[in-house]
């Protein structure tokens, strides 16, 4: 049973603070967010959280006041599985190559330093 009943993440440059995943997916607990963080995007309003706008006072207590009214939850639907991550990572790393290279623009080269020295 998790020890808190809420947790806020409220930096003005983060991209993608951990602890909002881990609240969130492990702890069940809702999160007050900045939209400053990358990892607003898990956060849906009323469901495991909410994302502020503006970093001052009043913002984040009304935001910490909606989060603590939702309550623990299971809100491990919010984020993905580490195979989804990985699987998610790879496209995402591959998709500039991709889109910037196609098959007909790569001539059949090899590297000039296998000409002397073949592979083993």
């Amino acid at each position: 049973m998790p020890t808190l009943t809420f947790s806020v993440c409220r930096p003005f440059f983060d991209g993608f603070a951990n602890v909002v995943s881990e609240a969130v997916a492990m702890g069940g607990i809702p999160v007050a967010c900045s939209e400053f963080a990358g990892s607003n995007e898990i956060i849906t309003d009323g469901k495991n959280g909410y994302v502020f706008s503006e970093v001052e006072p009043i913002k984040i207590s009304e935001a910490i006041i909606n989060a603590y009214k939702i309550g623990i939850g299971d809100f491990s639907d919010s984020v993905c599985s580490d195979e989804e991550v990985f699987d998610k990572y790879i496209d995402l790393c591959s998709k500039p190559f991709n889109e910037s290279i196609s098959d007909s623009a790569l001539p059949n080269r090899r590297c000039s330093a296998f000409d002397s020295h073949p592979p083993p």
